[in-house]
């Protein structure tokens, strides 16, 4: 006998999936259909990507004889092109497969560019469009963080920060939620405003929003969350400052990660649950008055910000979500076989 599954069995246009198979009392395997060759008695292989829905076929033949199995693979056609925008469409916490990590990750910024305070500590300033869907529990927008263990060292969360939804007295099951800053010490969650108090986060409507983190030249530094930009209005800004003991130490995997947390398997996932577009990152720290030109527009439009972008891509699609901006900073999807879905408008 022979069993053979795909997972997922349903994947987007340009993605792969993995094939597992087992045999009793087999020989030799050999498959067939969109697959080919000599394979071993059992094992697990990656496919190549896939454009259409696809067969796989495997036989094993032994003393008794031989058995084949079949699995389909089933592909989501690629959405047709749109001259409007398109952004990134990420699933809820609840959404199948519960156990997909559906993020994009640049893979050790620090050594390109971008560590967790910006080129010679100068700071970074991130830009982008966010449209929150409904959902129980924790969110994220974008963690610099490690790429993995959250609390990596001596048991401590240490240079990581966020900014994004955050359930209202925290829990998997809160549907209520405000606009937080992340990190910036250990486990710490900044939520009032300069106004002195949280937030609250209207889900289904688009927010521009941006995070500048400020070197205050003491060995401190301090993030500043712009929640409804155009707005500078006191409560629509976050603000928190770094102590100088935290931020000092590169995590064992550095990650700049958009989409869910990457410590997701040890807590819960904290998926961005909505629409994220127009993302600009510079690895210095513009003023406000260039990051709000350079937030109401599709272009770079200031000086500083022309010379410190580090990645752009206004129109991000699930299978381009390069670097427009000409530095060469490409991110990748964490597993090509789960992305997040188009949205276009």
């Amino acid at each position: 006998m022979v069993s053979l599954t795909a997972a997922p069995s349903t994947i987007n246009s340009g993605a792969a999936t993995t094939l597992s198979w087992n045999s009793s009392n087999a020989t030799a395997c050999t498959a067939g259909g969109a697959w080919s060759g000599t394979k071993p008695t059992s094992g697990s292989a990656a496919t190549a990507t896939l454009t259409v829905t696809s067969t796989f076929t495997l036989t094993c033949t032994g003393s008794g004889g031989s058995s084949t199995q079949s699995v389909m693979v089933n592909v989501t056609p690629a959405a047709a092109e749109s001259s409007g925008p398109t952004g990134l469409n990420f699933p809820s916490n609840g959404d199948s497969p519960s156990g997909a990590f559906v993020a994009f990750q640049f893979q050790n910024p620090h050594l390109n560019g971008l560590p967790i305070w910006g080129a010679n500590n100068g700071g970074v300033t991130y830009i982008w469009k966010y449209r929150p869907r409904q959902q129980a529990g924790y969110y994220v927008t974008l963690w610099w963080s490690n790429n993995g263990t959250f609390e990596w060292e001596s048991g401590k969360p240490d240079s990581y920060y966020g900014a994004h939804p955050y359930p209202n007295g925290g829990g998997t099951s809160t549907t209520s939620h405000s606009w937080e800053i992340g990190g910036m010490d250990y486990g710490a969650d900044n939520l009032n405003t300069l106004a002195g108090s949280p937030k609250p986060v209207v889900k289904d409507r688009w927010y521009t929003q941006a995070l500048r983190i400020v070197p205050n030249g003491n060995g401190t530094y301090t993030a500043r969350f712009y929640i409804d930009l155009p707005s500078t209005a006191s409560g629509n800004v976050i603000q928190a400052t770094s102590p100088s003991y935290f931020g000092n130490k590169i995590p064992p995997k550095p990650a700049l990660t958009f989409g869910d947390s990457p410590w997701y398997a040890n807590y819960q996932h904290e998926r961005l649950s909505g629409v994220l577009r127009h993302i600009k990152i510079f690895n210095k720290v513009l003023s406000e008055s260039d990051t709000l030109a350079e937030a109401a527009s599709d272009s770079l439009v200031t000086g500083a910000g022309s010379a410190n972008v580090w990645y752009m891509n206004i129109n991000p699609t699930p299978s381009d979500i390069s670097d427009k901006s000409g530095r060469g900073h490409n991110p990748a999807w964490a597993d090509s076989a789960n992305r997040a879905t188009l949205w276009s408008e």
